[in-house]
C-alpha cells in the first residue's frame, strides 16, 4: 500500500515538473494568427466576479429548462468539498463575445503563448484532454504571467478531466494534482482553494499521509519560484510572493 502511494506521488509530481520541460526559453516567434477556427469551449469557474451565473437562472441537472430570449450555456460550480456540479445559465438572447483567441488555432496561441497569459490559458484549456502535462504547464504559465493570480490554476483544477474518485475510492493521481494546483494557488493568496478538503483525502487513505502532504506542499513552493521566474524572464520583474493560508 505504501509503496503505491509513493508510486502515485512520483506520478504526479513527474506530471508537474514535466511542465518546465515545455517553456520555451526564446520569445514568440512572432507567428501572425491564421484563419479563425471553430470555438473551442473552455469551462469557467462559477463565483468569480462577473460570472453570469451569479444573477442567471440555473438548473442543477437535467435538461436545461426552457426560457424565451435566453441562450443556455453550461458552467461549472465548485463545491467546498472539492467535487464540481455542472449547471445551465440563461444568459440572455446576446451573451457578450467569447475572448477572440477563443477562434485562434492551437499554432497560433502556441506563439503568443511565451508572453500572453490569457493565450497560454486559452491553450491550456483546450489541451487538458490530450496532454495533462502540456496543460498544466501553459496554464501554470498563464498564472505567473498575470502576476500570480490563482485564478487560472482553480479554473484547470475545477475542469480537470480524470475523475477524482471511482466507486467512491479517491484516484490519487487525480487527488495529487488537483492538491498541488490547489496549494500553488493558496500560496499566491486564493482564500477559497479546496486545499483543506485535498489534505483530508490524502489523510483518509494514504499508509503516510503527512510525508506525502509534506512532498506536495515542497512542490508546490518549488513551483511558485519556477513561476516567479517565467515572469521575470518576460517582463524583467517579479511581482508576486508565496504566502498562503494553510
Amino acid at each position: 500500500m505504501k509503496s503505491r502511494a509513493i508510486i502515485a506521488l512520483g506520478l504526479v509530481v513527474a506530471l508537474i515538473g514535466a511542465y518546465l520541460a515545455y517553456m520555451p526559453h526564446a520569445g514568440p516567434p512572432g507567428l501572425t494568427p491564421g484563419p479563425a477556427a471553430a470555438p473551442a469551449s473552455t469551462p469557467e469557474t462559477a463565483g468569480g466576479a462577473g460570472d453570469p451565473v451569479a444573477s442567471a437562472p440555473v438548473v442543477a441537472s437535467g435538461a436545461p429548462a426552457a426560457a424565451p430570449a435566453c441562450v443556455v450555456e453550461p458552467r461549472y460550480l465548485s463545491r467546498d468539498d472539492g467535487t464540481t456540479v455542472t449547471v445551465y445559465a440563461c444568459v440572455g438572447d446576446d451573451p457578450p463575445p467569447a475572448h477572440a483567441y477563443e477562434t485562434y488555432p492551437n499554432a497560433a496561441l502556441e506563439s503568443l503563448a511565451w508572453g500572453d497569459a490569457r493565450a497560454a490559458e486559452v491553450l491550456g484549456m483546450r489541451l487538458r484532454h490530450e496532454d495533462e502535462a502540456r496543460a498544466l504547464s501553459l496554464v501554470l504559465r498563464a498564472a505567473a504571467l498575470a502576476g500570480g493570480d490563482p485564478a487560472p490554476l482553480l479554473r484547470l483544477s475545477n475542469a480537470w478531466p480524470a475523475p477524482t474518485a471511482i466507486d467512491g475510492v479517491p484516484v490519487r493521481r487525480t487527488v495529487h494534482t488537483k492538491f498541488v494546483l490547489s496549494a500553488v494557488a493558496d500560496l499566491l493568496g486564493a482564500e477559497h482553494n479546496n486545499l483543506p478538503y485535498w489534505k483530508a483525502t490524502i489523510r483518509s487513505v494514504s499508509t503516510d499521509p503527512e510525508r506525502e502532504i509534506e512532498l506536495l506542499l515542497e512542490r508546490a513552493a518549488e513551483i511558485v519560484g519556477e513561476m516567479q521566474q517565467i515572469e521575470l524572464e518576460v517582463t524583467g520583474r517579479s511581482t508576486f510572493g508565496g504566502q498562503g493560508h494553510g
